[in-house]
């Protein structure tokens, strides 16, 4: 597992501007204002990063018509850009968006019973954080893969413990990734600082107003206390990863 650095931009940038492309063609015929999380999926803090993330791991494959499930999809681009490379693509959300699905080649459920055929790469983009169990949420994903099955994952991990994954819940995370996968390294560089809201270009850029309005909120009563400290208000580390299934 890795948090995603600044610096790992350069080696995405090539994908970012073939992504932006299709989701700037792709938001002509697909609104997405009624979404609550972002009518602009791509142009966020993280997520500038985490979906070329995706795309490129799935290109270093180099296979076709891959099997791919995207584990908690919401409403975005991805699918779709995955799905004119030539694989076939279901997404599974425990909210019904059948609908928003519903005349495309993309496949969608909300009960992960109803997916009848292994899985060749399952990918899952800042979802695990939202759950009650992100290792539950790992194993459910861990018997959907075929034997050679690629897991990729990206997920925020909360430094000060009170929002997404805490760093005791990242520990547990870790042990069992490495228990049931074979990591994949990807990026090299290990020098350049690590990815925060404060040093993305898209800042906190679609996110709630009641959200940083609460968060201020904690950072100012951080700031009277006692020991003075100035407490980020958004303290947000990236981790990504990608493993190739295990045979236990």
């Amino acid at each position: 597992m890795r948090f995603l650095r600044k610096s790992d931009y350069s080696l995405l940038d090539d994908t970012f501007k073939k992504a932006s492309e299709f989701q700037q063609e792709f938001l002509k015929d697909n609104k997405l204002s009624d979404y609550s999380w972002s009518s602009n999926p791509l142009h966020q803090w993280s997520r500038y990063f985490e979906y070329p993330f995706v795309i490129n791991a799935i290109d270093s494959i180099n296979k076709n018509n891959l099997r791919i499930l995207d584990y908690g999809a919401g409403k975005t681009f991805l699918p779709f850009f995955l799905l004119q490379k030539k694989h076939d693509v279901i997404c599974y959300d425990v909210v019904d968006y059948s609908d928003y699905y519903e005349k495309t080649p993309i496949g969608f459920t909300k009960s992960l019973k109803t997916i009848d055929k292994k899985i060749d790469v399952a990918y899952s983009v800042s979802v695990l954080e939202h759950t009650q169990d992100p290792v539950k949420e790992i194993s459910n994903i861990y018997n959907l893969l075929a034997d050679d099955g690629i897991f990729i994952m990206t997920f925020d991990v909360d430094c000060r413990g009170d929002l997404s994954i805490s760093l005791d819940n990242l520990q547990k995370v870790t042990i069992f990734l490495n228990d049931h996968f074979d990591e994949i390294s990807y990026f090299k560089d290990h020098s350049s600082p690590l990815l925060t809201f404060e040093n993305s270009k898209y800042g906190l850029y679609g996110s709630g107003v009641k959200f940083i309005a609460k968060r201020l909120l904690i950072a100012c009563k951080g700031f009277f206390t006692a020991s003075k400290s100035k407490i980020s208000p958004y303290d947000i580390r990236v981790g990504t990863f990608i493993g190739k299934k295990k045979s236990l």
